[in-house]
């Protein structure tokens, strides 16, 4: 789905991504947290892309990755914050996990109405009004002419209920013993998966401002 806003001006913008193993945060916790950085009018090559993921199954390392990527995301000197559907999951579901595990709910940096732009947000509203079904990324990708990447483990398509049900619980069982890969080699799986949804948050989002941008990560397809 295109879908025209209203450019914020934004100079040098952050984008955020979260992999998970349930959808619902009293269900699910946290293997990994992206985030990527754009200065605008830059190459796509020249972002910048950093991941955390969780070193160990315990609820201490999960708190560490996220206190790591907000602290992270604070420092990145970024104007504005781009995210698909971190309002309602992404965002909510770090600051649940700290709350259920008794931590300190951290603040998000750029998590205001000013400076954080939900694409899909903005979407839903749309389809609310017209009664749509909210789009995925990818076929808002897909609207835009732009490429579609794909993750593939064990013969088949990554997507977020495969990520949630085989490939996060198997990457935390890793630590314990031998399954289909070693951490080291999972992470390669989840590092792909979550680089090319980065960088399909910051092509969408310029492709919604009219903003010019040649995303470099979105045509690929790798098989693990």
């Amino acid at each position: 789905m295109e879908h025209d806003i209203p450019d914020p001006k934004f100079d040098r913008v952050a984008t955020f991504d979260i992999e998970t193993t349930h959808y619902d945060a009293e269900q699910g916790e946290v293997i990994s947290v992206g985030i990527g950085v754009h200065d605008r009018g830059e190459p796509a090559d020249n972002a910048d892309y950093e991941m955390f993921h969780r070193e160990e199954p315990s609820v201490g390392d999960e708190l560490d990755v996220i206190r790591r990527a907000v602290s992270y995301l604070d420092t990145c000197d970024a104007d504005g914050l781009v995210t698909y559907n971190g309002v309602d999951f992404d965002l909510p579901f770090l600051v649940d996990r700290m709350y259920i595990n008794g931590a300190e709910r951290p603040v998000i940096p750029l998590n205001t109405d000013e400076t954080h732009v939900d694409l899909l947000k903005v979407r839903k509203q749309r389809c609310n009004r017209t009664g749509e079904d909210w789009p995925s990324l990818e076929g808002c990708l897909e609207a835009y002419g732009l490429p579609v990447p794909t993750t593939i483990w064990k013969g088949e398509e990554m997507d977020n209920v495969r990520f949630g049900e085989e490939l996060g619980p198997e990457y935390l069982l890793s630590f314990e013993g031998p399954v289909s890969g070693s951490p080291g080699q999972l992470r390669r799986v989840i590092n792909h998966y979550l680089r090319t949804d980065l960088e399909a948050n910051i092509t969408l989002f310029y492709s919604d401002i009219g903003v010019a941008f040649e995303p470099s990560l979105l045509d690929s397809h790798e098989e693990f």
